[in-house]
């Protein structure tokens, strides 16, 4: 063997062992980037936002819920109107910290307060790596990368479906998603919540899973999933649909509005807070006053466009300050926080790793309970990468530690 050879052969005995698979809490002092005044500026904007704008309630069935509690529905337009008092009672309705319940005891996670919890990729369409190249996904590939993602301590909550099977039917690859979550790891793991039948799936399989009934998954949550307002104001039928089913169920919903100053939000930071601030605000209190205790999760996802283009731009300057001040918001109402770890490079190169530990290290400085996409994000969430993820593993345990 010769030197060169030799020197390989060693460099690849070198590993960096992982660390035991633990809940985190936060020791350090949450960093905050408004003052006491310019939080209570943005709350009030929003409430008067709320008042005089409204929202949009696509659903008819939630505007009814809606105008029995008292708020001003337009028909017409959808158009829902709150009143101040309204919003204040109901999100303080929602509870601030719950367990959520993995098969495995040991694993279960705790959301609110001081903990952390990183969260696997979810959604983009394609995947890649180094010996396939980019491509569309298949369920084996998926499978593949469920397996990583349970092997990785560093991940706490994953998702079935990384990316999309796209030899799969679209109506069916959640369920494939949910049997790739219990057959192939003792996590927890996140809900598809794309209209009603996705979620009771989820709710059903969960029941089959641990041996439990309807009653006691309320008592115990078990389940949660994500839904995204249409920004501007606007929430559609098919997410509300998913969100009153877990809501009926006792499960945890996260509200993540997608604002993007410059495109579906104004240019400016606290204008794209506000409007992220009203429509977490309208649909938190929403499910709050249509099933009292629901466990919500304020969700943020602001950030801003290349004005060039038009594309959205992640770990950048901008998203770094609205994530810090998104988890000022969530303390202000007590509410567990959601925020995400991602890039917009199309590559796994410096670029994939800079933009990554400035949106973790925002996150995980704020003290974010939810980290969603903290395992194999990139090309601004067109893609799932594996060797992307071990990069990110790599940074979630340095964060750990």
């Amino acid at each position: 063997m010769t030197r060169r050879n030799t020197q390989r052969a060693e460099r690849l005995k070198i590993t960096n062992p992982q660390l035991p698979w633990k809940n985190l809490v936060n020791p350090i002092k949450p960093v905050e980037v408004l003052s006491a005044d310019e939080v209570e500026h943005i709350h009030q904007t929003t409430l008067r936002v709320l008042a005089e704008t409204g929202m949009e309630f696509m659903d008819a069935g939630s505007r009814q819920i809606l105008k029995k509690q008292g708020c001003d529905v337009d028909e017409s337009t959808m158009r829902v109107r709150f009143d101040p008092g309204f919003i204040e009672e109901n999100i303080a309705k929602a509870p601030s910290h719950f367990q959520l319940r993995a098969r495995n005891p040991m694993r279960s996670i705790e959301m609110g307060g001081s903990n952390i919890n990183f969260v696997s990729v979810i959604g983009p369409a394609y995947c890649s790596d180094l010996d396939r190249g980019r491509r569309t996904g298949t369920s084996q590939e998926v499978r593949e990368f469920v397996r990583l993602l349970h092997s990785l301590n560093s991940i706490h909550l994953l998702y079935g479906t990384p990316f999309e099977a796209m030899d799969l039917a679209p109506e069916v690859r959640h369920l494939q998603g949910y049997i790739n979550a219990i057959e192939l790891s003792d996590k927890c793991w996140g809900s598809w919540m794309l209209g009603r039948f996705r979620a009771e799936d989820a709710l059903d399989m969960t029941c089959m899973t641990l041996g439990i009934s309807r009653d006691d998954l309320k008592r115990n949550p078990a389940c949660i999933g994500n839904i995204n307002t249409n920004s501007p104001l606007r929430l559609d039928v098919q997410m509300t649909a998913g969100a009153l089913a877990f809501a009926e169920a006792g499960q945890a919903v996260i509200v993540t509005p997608f604002t993007l100053a410059g495109a579906m939000a104004p240019i400016t930071i606290g204008g794209a807070l506000v409007g992220q601030n009203a429509e977490a605000l309208a649909v938190i209190a929403f499910l709050q006053a249509a099933h009292p205790g629901t466990p919500c999760v304020y969700g943020s996802f602001t950030s801003n466009v290349d004005m060039r283009t038009g594309a959205p731009c992640f770990g950048t300057p901008e998203y770094s300050r609205a994530a810090f001040a998104s988890g000022q918001l969530a303390r202000r109402y007590n509410l567990p926080w959601r925020s995400s770890s991602a890039c917009v490079s199309n590559t796994v190169d410096a670029q994939a790793a800079y933009e990554s530990e400035m949106s973790l290290w925002s996150t995980v400085m704020s003290h974010c309970n939810f980290i969603i996409h903290g395992g194999g994000w990139l090309e601004g969430g067109l893609t799932a990468s594996f060797e992307k993820l071990i990069i990110d593993a790599e940074m979630l345990q340095m964060m750990s530690d």
